[in-house]
């Protein structure tokens, strides 16, 4: 019989204290940055914007290239991509860009070759913090490859490789955030490139991307109101929704609590096909 006097008793209460503690700041720690957010929301100035946008929806389809889960198709001259620990990340979602709607012109995107996303697998970035960067990767190929799916990188954990669902692609009318409405008028699960995202908290994720990318630390209050923070918002903002990645059944796929993964590039980057700089936010209920 285990006493309480046994030292394995002692390990375990110390584990699982340390667990709920480190929990419990987690949840404090995300409360806090969602009033900041809501504060800062609260005090930005209002901004003329379209009150519509187009987008390309991605749906399930019968694409033989375009898929989200499995395995990538990502050439060998390509490394397995990292995170910031030296894992390997988790392959998201391929796309060959010759299938999209003429609209991707529109926005800037090349029109042959394919782009392969990646995430970490435990989720631990949520693209608020500077140091989150290289957490997750958007890869472009010049060139659809033809080449088989990779085998897994060592450490890839079994759940981090989801289910394929092939794609397909159409156009769609995207609506700006009403705050009178207190939402878009979008409800249920979408995938999508382009357009507005379909925000859970701050819609303003071209902000962020902004700030954070350039350094400032959004987890509380005092960056959205630093001196850097004011300096920057001064400047043009170029950043456009490059893929609105939303939890999805079929593949296994679960961001955070039922949450979306939004990739953010410049223009100007895309311009210039440099998807180096892409910038991620993860956002969930």
């Amino acid at each position: 019989m285990t006493t309480w006097g046994h030292p394995f008793v002692w390990i375990m209460i110390l584990v699982f204290g340390g667990l709920i503690v480190w929990i419990t700041i987690d949840i404090l720690r995300e409360a806090e940055r969602r009033r900041a957010l809501a504060e800062t929301k609260a005090n930005r100035p209002p901004r003329e914007r379209p009150a519509e946008l187009p987008a390309i929806l991605i749906q399930h389809g019968t694409s033989a290239f375009s898929r989200m889960g499995g395995l990538p198709q990502l050439p060998e001259s390509h490394d397995w991509p990292l995170d910031s620990d030296g894992a390997p990340l988790a392959f998201l979602c391929q796309i060959a860009l010759h299938e999209l709607p003429v609209l991707a012109r529109d926005f800037g995107y090349p029109e042959e070759g394919a782009l392969f996303f990646f995430f970490r697998q435990d989720q631990m970035a949520w693209g608020f913090d500077p140091k989150h960067f290289g957490n997750w990767r958007a890869i472009y190929i010049p060139e659809v490859p033809s080449v088989v799916p990779r085998a897994p990188s060592a450490g890839l954990r079994a759940d981090c490789i989801y289910r394929p669902v092939p794609l397909a692609f159409s156009t769609i009318v995207t609506r700006a955030y009403d705050e009178d409405e207190d939402d878009d008028g979008f409800e249920g699960m979408r995938h999508m490139m382009g357009g507005y995202p379909d925000a859970i908290q701050d819609p303003d994720m071209a902000e962020e991307c902004e700030l954070v990318s350039n350094g400032v630390y959004l987890g509380d209050a005092k960056g959205y109101h630093s001196a850097e923070a004011q300096a920057l918002r001064q400047k043009p903002n170029d950043w456009i929704l490059l893929l609105q990645l939303d939890s999805e059944e079929d593949a296994g796929m679960m961001w955070g609590d039922g949450g979306r993964l939004f990739f953010w590039i410049r223009r100007a980057d895309l311009a210039k096909q440099d998807f180096s700089r892409v910038w991620m936010i993860l956002q969930c209920y």
